[in-house]
């Protein structure tokens, strides 16, 4: 009964393993415009980018430490050239793409439905869905966190600012407003849109993201 009981379990634990690996499995890419090479995880049929892109653009800043303690390896991106950034095969995340890895890492956390509050918003300036998690262990920056996110805080003008964030260009799944971002907390998120700081004629105050990229639908 013991052995029968203890191969069971084996079989469940290799089980499990070989599911975890098969729904996240690290790997990297290079970018053959410029050499650079990132690390990638697989989550489910999304090959994610685990790093910023640190792809030179026109517009691009590269902030490596600075006065308000944020140290971040990518460089920052306008919104008007983030369909330039990412390598060929590559793109920038949709609102499913997001709502998938959410998802994975709240099982992967074990957060409760319960604890997780959704809201809209919709306002002349800002309109989009933000959500609090009420689980005061849990974090998007700390383990389990696969895509190594982690504060990046905004770039506006030359001046970087501290909003304990990691925030990034994000795609409606429409894909009808390139100026869609998401806002990722410790405990929580906003993924919106709006013009204030973001399409402006006043480049000194013109807001700048990090960019991360994935591929969908791989085998």
């Amino acid at each position: 009964m013991k052995i029968k009981l203890l191969c069971t379990f084996s079989f469940i634990c290799l089980s499990l393993t070989s599911f975890s690996q098969e729904l996240h499995s690290e790997g990297e890419i290079i970018d053959a415009r410029d050499g650079k090479v990132y690390q990638t995880v697989k989550i489910l049929n999304t090959v994610w980018l685990a790093e910023n892109m640190r792809f030179k653009t026109k517009k691009s800043v590269s902030i490596d430490k600075n006065d308000v303690g944020i140290d971040v390896e990518g460089y920052y991106y306008p919104y008007d050239e983030t369909d330039d950034v990412c390598p060929a095969g590559f793109e920038i995340p949709k609102d499913s793409d997001w709502n998938e890895y959410r998802d994975y890492i709240f099982i992967l956390k074990d957060v409760p439905k319960s604890a997780v509050e959704y809201n809209t918003t919709s306002k002349k300036k800002v309109s989009g869905i933000a959500a609090h998690i009420s689980d005061e262990t849990f974090s998007f920056f700390e383990e389990p966190n696969p895509l190594k996110l982690k504060i990046s805080g905004t770039l506006q003008g030359s001046e970087l600012l501290q909003d304990e964030a990691f925030n990034f260009w994000s795609r409606m799944d429409d894909n009808v407003d390139p100026k869609y971002h998401l806002h990722i907390t410790k405990e929580g998120y906003g993924n919106h849109t709006h013009k204030h700081h973001i399409e402006t004629k006043k480049d000194k105050k013109r807001r700048k993201f990090v960019v991360r990229c994935i591929k969908s639908k791989v085998e």
